[in-house]
């Protein structure tokens, strides 16, 4: 099968997260799980939006003098009604007086008693927020799938939702396997033996595109340490992400997850290596195999699993972002060719055509860009599917 098509059946199989009841607070970062309906107007009440003299806008002349009945300040319930030949001294936020239909502005504010002159009319509706003006009662304020970023729970906060119904953070862990990993922990490494950095950078990806996630490892090539290790994870993750779970040099993870899950293998429709895909246990929790190298097994990890969370997160599929080839990069016969790039300014991508991506090469890349099979070149110039790397809401390849 293509990329595409694994892509297909992997993304076909998942369905967003049961949804959960948690504070506003809570709920930051996640989705909305069903449509948020205005329950009253907002504002419920009109408000004075500036300081100064609530009035009949209808009555006023220039060099009209009012006399000062009331002083209302914001969360006062009621005031005097303003009727001819009167006004009512009223602070930003309070409510508009009744009778009032508009706002006279006035930095410092006379007491009752007062009588105040007005040099400059204003019009019906000056310096008023009108009830229902931002929301009418049952009108939508937000539709489900929207992320509840800092700029929706001020709105949800407006309009009084103290809780919300919302599709909790896939937890998701990654599990890394290998007999040459070492924890970050250690003060020196042996000749031949390399830190973990797979499972640091596969944890930050998943916490970048919107999970709760967590690592385990490295874990050594041991058919009973492996088998604890994923069992174990089995109870606390909607995802588990195994690093060196498709290596052909050493089957045990191979083996564990085609004998006790349901997990089949891709054996080249990438250029960066096998991969697999399945559940595991008698809840079937979705489990993603890949490369023990950690470049190869980040950039699989943003083209396979990130859209594999957004589904999870009950967020729709981004339109592909397409960019221009910088540079002529050969095709491959049957696979899907995936290269880091670095994306100027006037949207060309400028590939890395290293064999096997750095660290390095990681660092300062902005894209992943997709080269489909074929003969021959993909010249400069060429518009290509790509997805960024670098931002928590990515495009999809």
């Amino acid at each position: 099968m293509s990329l595409g098509e694994h892509l297909a059946q992997l993304l076909g199989g998942l369905s967003p997260l049961e949804p959960l009841d948690v504070s506003l607070e809570g709920a930051r970062g996640t989705s909305l799980a069903a449509d948020i309906v205005a329950a009253q107007p907002v504002p419920n009440v009109d408000l004075c939006e500036i300081s100064g003299y609530a009035v009949k806008a209808a009555e006023l002349v220039p060099g009209s003098e009012l006399k000062v009945i009331d002083r209302v300040s914001p969360g006062a319930a009621t005031s005097q009604p303003v009727y001819t030949g009167v006004c009512v001294a009223v602070y930003e936020g309070a409510r508009l007086p009744g009778g009032a239909d508009a706002v006279v502005p006035a930095n410092d504010l006379e007491g009752v008693g007062a009588t105040i002159r007005v040099d400059h009319p204003v019009a019906p509706g000056y310096g008023v927020t009108l009830m229902g003006s931002q929301a009418q009662a049952g009108s939508l304020l937000l539709a489900a799938g929207r992320t509840v970023d800092a700029r929706a729970m001020g709105l949800l906060a407006a309009a009084g939702f103290p809780r919300l119904s919302v599709l909790p953070a896939p937890r998701v862990v990654v599990v890394t396997v290998g007999g040459d990993l070492v924890s970050l922990q250690v003060d020196t490494v042996a000749a031949g033996m390399r830190f973990d950095s797979a499972g640091v950078l596969l944890q930050a990806t998943a916490a970048q595109a919107g999970a709760m996630a967590s690592r385990v490892g490295p874990v050594p090539m041991s058919n009973r340490e492996i088998r604890e290790a994923l069992e174990d994870q089995l109870i606390r993750a909607d995802l588990v992400v195994v690093s060196g779970g498709s290596e052909a040099s050493d089957p045990a993870v191979k083996n564990f997850l085609t004998t006790v899950g349901r997990v089949a293998y891709d054996e080249g429709s990438t250029s960066l290596g096998s991969f697999g895909y399945g559940d595991l246990g008698e809840d079937q929790i979705p489990v993603v195999a890949l490369p023990e190298h950690p470049i190869r097994a980040a950039m699989l990890f943003n083209v396979i699993v990130v859209p594999m969370l957004r589904v999870m997160r009950g967020r729709g599929a981004q339109q592909p972002l397409t960019l221009t080839l910088g540079a002529d990069v050969s095709r491959h016969p049957q696979s899907t060719t995936l290269l880091l790039a670095q994306i100027t300014s006037e949207g060309v991508a400028s590939p890395v055509l290293r064999t096997t991506p750095t660290v390095l090469d990681y660092a300062s890349a902005d894209a992943i860009i997709r080269i489909l099979p074929g003969e021959g070149v993909m010249s400069k110039g060429s518009r290509i599917p790509a997805m960024r790397i670098n931002e928590g809401d990515r495009d999809e390849v």
